[in-house]
């Protein structure tokens, strides 16, 4: 149902059905379904908890773009496979602006294969921003023999990632959190009181120019009250243009 008294038989019908500034509110049950957000502004999508589930059979749980100000909380999604992304955020290779204003909430992700449980995409000159990822538990498990990565934020600046547990079982070439700058340069970005476990080289790695040659910087990163255990070679890695790390 949304907040206009509407009722839907589907997440993707009721997202289509709202307008902005709408929330979307999704009973308990499983909805077998990839749900898209295109071209929406200030929306709150919201379930029941881990018994509201969006399962879809393949591919990516919630694909974003060209979209602002849009929260996604008190729910469960689990995706299967590669590029099976939980929450996945266009960026210039896929033909979406930057996204600024993405609240990701009390979630419980697990995605089964290699694919990320949120993957931001880089952005060209100006980057996401304003996104906050808090209280989430996020499970990343092997599929075919290979893990993903728990998020992978790129291009994404004065944002937040808090009070979330990230878990990686049986990791294999994957980190528990990728925050780096591809196209635009980075700052204020906050990473505090996580719990973080798993990964087979760093579990949290803050790097420029990872996918990229561009030459960007990041600078100003709080890291503060973070538990850290079963890293690969490390739990903390700061690399290239960095500056500001506290």
């Amino acid at each position: 149902t949304n907040d206009e008294t509407e009722s839907y038989t589907t997440i993707q019908a009721a997202i289509d059905g709202t307008d902005a500034g709408g929330t979307i509110t999704a009973a308990a049950g499983t909805y077998v379904e990839n749900v898209s957000l295109d071209a929406k502004t200030n929306l709150t999508i919201q379930g029941a908890g881990d018994t509201t589930i969006i399962e879809p059979a393949s591919g990516i749980g919630f694909a974003i773009k060209n979209s602002s100000g849009i929260t996604i909380k008190n729910l469960k999604i689990h995706t299967t496979g590669t590029d099976a992304h939980g929450i996945w955020v266009a960026g210039t290779p896929n033909s979406g602006a930057a996204m600024s204003g993405l609240t990701v909430q009390d979630t419980t992700i697990i995605v089964d294969g290699y694919s990320s449980g949120i993957y931001g995409e880089q952005v060209d000159t100006t980057p996401h921003s304003g996104w906050l990822i808090s209280g989430n538990v996020i499970t990343i498990n092997p599929g075919a023999g290979t893990t993903g990565d728990g998020m992978d934020l790129h291009d994404v600046s004065s944002s937040e990632v808090s009070y979330n547990t990230i878990t990686l079982n049986t990791p294999t070439e994957s980190t528990n959190v990728l925050w780096t700058s591809e196209l635009s340069n980075l700052s204020s970005l906050a990473f505090s009181n996580n719990t973080v476990s798993g990964s087979s080289g760093s579990e949290i790695a803050f790097i420029t120019d990872f996918i990229t040659s561009s030459d960007s910087t990041i600078s100003t990163v709080t890291v503060s009250n973070n538990t850290f255990s079963n890293w690969g070679s490390r739990a903390l890695k700061f690399e290239g243009s960095v500056t500001g790390a506290v």
